[in-house]
Protein backbone atom coordinates (compact mmCIF):
# COMPACT_ATOMS: atom_id res chain seq x y z
CA UNK A 1 0.00 0.00 0.00
CA UNK A 2 1.49 3.44 -0.85
CA UNK A 3 0.62 7.01 0.32
CA UNK A 4 0.61 9.07 -2.72
CA UNK A 5 2.41 13.42 -2.58
CA UNK A 6 1.45 15.82 -4.42
CA UNK A 7 3.24 19.32 -4.73
CA UNK A 8 2.40 22.58 -6.95
CA UNK A 9 4.42 25.46 -6.93
CA UNK A 10 3.16 28.83 -7.81
CA UNK A 11 3.02 29.13 -11.76
CA UNK A 12 5.26 32.48 -10.92
CA UNK A 13 7.74 30.29 -9.06
CA UNK A 14 7.86 27.20 -11.05
CA UNK A 15 10.95 28.59 -13.40
CA UNK A 16 13.38 27.72 -10.48
CA UNK A 17 12.03 24.02 -10.64
CA UNK A 18 12.20 21.05 -13.33
CA UNK A 19 8.24 21.17 -13.32
CA UNK A 20 5.22 22.58 -11.59
CA UNK A 21 3.23 19.82 -10.18
CA UNK A 22 4.85 16.86 -8.80
CA UNK A 23 3.78 13.65 -8.10
CA UNK A 24 5.26 11.02 -5.57
CA UNK A 25 4.40 7.49 -4.76
CA UNK A 26 6.20 6.41 -1.24
CA UNK A 27 5.58 3.00 -0.08
CA UNK A 28 3.81 3.59 3.48
CA UNK A 29 5.74 0.62 5.18
CA UNK A 30 9.48 1.33 4.02
CA UNK A 31 8.69 4.82 2.98
CA UNK A 32 10.79 4.40 -0.23
CA UNK A 33 9.42 6.33 -3.34
CA UNK A 34 8.42 4.16 -5.80
CA UNK A 35 7.29 6.58 -8.29
CA UNK A 36 7.70 10.15 -9.20
CA UNK A 37 5.81 12.01 -11.88
CA UNK A 38 6.75 15.99 -12.60
CA UNK A 39 4.42 17.74 -14.99
CA UNK A 40 5.04 21.31 -16.41
CA UNK A 41 3.17 24.75 -16.25
CA UNK A 42 0.47 23.45 -18.97
CA UNK A 43 -0.19 20.14 -16.78
CA UNK A 44 2.04 17.73 -19.42
CA UNK A 45 3.89 15.03 -18.42
CA UNK A 46 7.54 15.54 -18.25
CA UNK A 47 9.16 13.11 -16.38
CA UNK A 48 8.21 9.55 -15.14
CA UNK A 49 10.39 7.40 -12.90
CA UNK A 50 9.78 4.66 -11.07
CA UNK A 51 10.42 0.95 -9.82
CA UNK A 52 9.12 -2.49 -10.99
CA UNK A 53 9.72 -5.43 -9.04
CA UNK A 54 11.29 -4.07 -6.64
CA UNK A 55 12.99 -6.88 -4.13
CA UNK A 56 14.43 -5.19 -1.05
CA UNK A 57 15.59 -8.41 0.47
CA UNK A 58 16.97 -9.71 -2.62
CA UNK A 59 20.30 -12.06 -1.66
CA UNK A 60 23.14 -10.68 -3.36
CA UNK A 61 27.04 -12.24 -3.60
CA UNK A 62 30.23 -11.31 -4.99
CA UNK A 63 29.06 -11.80 -8.61
CA UNK A 64 26.72 -9.47 -8.26
CA UNK A 65 28.63 -6.50 -8.06
CA UNK A 66 31.84 -8.21 -10.59
CA UNK A 67 31.55 -6.35 -13.65
CA UNK A 68 33.46 -9.14 -15.29
CA UNK A 69 30.09 -11.39 -14.68
CA UNK A 70 28.88 -12.54 -17.74
CA UNK A 71 25.79 -12.28 -17.72
CA UNK A 72 25.83 -8.45 -17.76
CA UNK A 73 26.96 -9.09 -21.03
CA UNK A 74 29.19 -5.93 -21.31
Amino acid sequence: HSRILEMTFPKEKSGDYDGQRFVVNQDAESRILLRIRVYDQEGHLVENYAYENLVLDAALGNADFDPKNPAYRF
